[in-house]
């Protein structure tokens, strides 16, 4: 029998990838109104242009806890951007990859000026501004289009990622510029706590950030008198119930969006209202009040326990809406005004017959919710809301007396606070150490 041929391997079409990039860049030329002819490079020149031009390389293991799945899913992430995502160039939106095919056709005329004119040529120096103005921006937009890509991703009850970037000037004949990522992951840290006997699990609340990742710690002095400690500053711990009443009640956004508003309102963790011996801190989109996470504080720790809606009771807006129109949980539920969604698919109509009344409870805002503009926004049909408008618009007439009594009661400074520090009802287990998922966490 004759001897089989070995199947040569298939060599990559190089002379293609050189037509792509000069199709690609007159394109992006052309989309900023600018003439190749301005650059006068010979042919030569332009294939150095493509040989050392701007390179996004696949992302690099930054610790241990990151697997070849992360990997691969953020490779393709950060690719889709690369191809897909935007920045401003001179006034013109480029795809990164645009500003990248700009930025080579820069950086070889620069190159190739700097041989023929020196260093101090006017329009060397001029296209050499350009071009570190332009490789500032992207490794900038880019990085922080990478970030938010990682951050909508993290699991505060399972897993955190981070990235660290840097960007290598390949040395040689052939000068390139590849920007690369580094991803890291960080478990999560649990611990388990006692509510009304029962253990809870409760899990360290952190923040990923362009260059690394933290946790999320507060400061003891905007505490004021909830706590009574010598910690200056306290870690945050949230329960898994505080996230899914969060994603029940603002309905109306996807979980990537979701997470990211999670992120924006509690990262840093600086403004807080202290109400009825409880510590609210408010959820705000666009503007807009939705509800607040209510915590309290046990032994050093402060532990987000639930998410409230701005409609609810135990916050200041619920607890005025139920004065002025005597309206009950159930009631809540039953007309649905308990979740974002419904105020959402609201008729202008029924919106306007309910301003009146929410803003006297100082929940107006809510009902801008239809302004919200995003894509992928979960609405529903529309709420018939008539007999809820009626409702309330009856027993408004005979809630004003009990308002009043009621703002009295709330501004009462000599009422006592309730003391949650030492509350008999949410105790730390003394028995269990905090639990580590990992022996690899970031230092406290």
């Amino acid at each position: 029998m004759g001897k089989s041929k070995k199947k040569k391997k298939a060599q990559p079409n190089q002379q293609g990838g050189y037509k792509k990039f000069v199709s690609d860049l007159m394109e992006t030329l052309a989309l900023l109104k600018l003439d190749y002819k301005l650059f006068d490079l010979p042919p030569q020149q332009l294939r150095f242009c493509y040989e050392s031009s701007f390179r996004v390389k696949n992302p690099q293991r930054g610790n241990d806890f990151i697997s070849a799945k992360d990997i691969k899913w953020v490779g393709f992430m950060v690719k889709y951007h690369y191809r897909h995502a935007h920045t401003d160039v001179g006034g013109c939106k480029l795809t990164f990859y645009q500003a990248g095919l700009f930025l080579s056709l820069c950086l070889g005329t620069q190159f190739y000026y700097s041989k023929k004119r020196g260093d101090d040529d006017p329009y060397v120096k001029l296209i050499k501004d350009i071009a570190s103005l332009l490789l500032q921006q992207i490794i900038d937009e880019f990085s922080r289009t990478c970030y938010l890509g990682l951050l909508v991703n993290n699991d505060p009850v399972r897993i955190y990622y981070s990235m660290k970037r840097d960007f290598l000037v390949s040395a040689g004949k052939l000068p390139r510029i590849e920007f690369i990522i580094k991803l890291s992951a960080y478990p999560v840290r649990e611990v388990s706590y006692k509510i009304n006997g029962n253990a809870r699990p409760a899990y360290r609340l952190g923040y990923s950030k362009i260059d690394g990742m933290d946790w999320v710690k507060v400061s003891a002095r905007k505490l004021k008198n909830y706590y009574s400690g010598n910690k200056k500053e306290l870690p945050v711990y949230i329960q898994s119930h505080a996230i899914i009443r969060m994603v029940h009640r603002l309905d109306l956004f996807d979980n990537f969006y979701l997470t990211l508003q999670f992120f924006i309102n509690l990262t840093p963790l600086t403004n807080f209202i202290f109400y009825r011996g409880y510590i609210l801190i408010p959820f705000v989109v666009r503007r807009i009040k939705m509800g607040y996470f209510m915590a309290t504080i046990v032994k050093d720790v402060l532990l987000i326990r639930t998410f409230l809606f701005i409609t609810h009771g135990s916050t200041p807006e619920g607890d005025r809406l139920r004065a002025l129109t005597g309206m009950q949980k159930q009631d809540l539920a039953y007309w649905r005004i308990d979740r974002l969604s419904t105020f959402y698919g609201m008729k202008d109509s029924d919106i306007e017959n309910l301003r009146d009344i929410f803003q006297k409870a100082g929940a107006e805002d809510i009902l801008k919710v239809k302004d919200i503009k995003l894509e992928g926004l979960n609405t529903g049909p529309n709420p018939n809301l008539e007999g809820l408008v009626n409702f309330l618009q009856l027993t408004n007439e005979n809630q004003e007396d009990d308002l009043q009594q009621w703002d009295a009661f709330l501004n009462d400074t000599t009422r006592p606070m309730k003391d949650c520090y030492n509350s008999a009802c949410l105790n730390i287990s003394q028995t269990q150490e905090p639990r580590q998922k990992t022996e690899e966490v970031l230092s406290e």
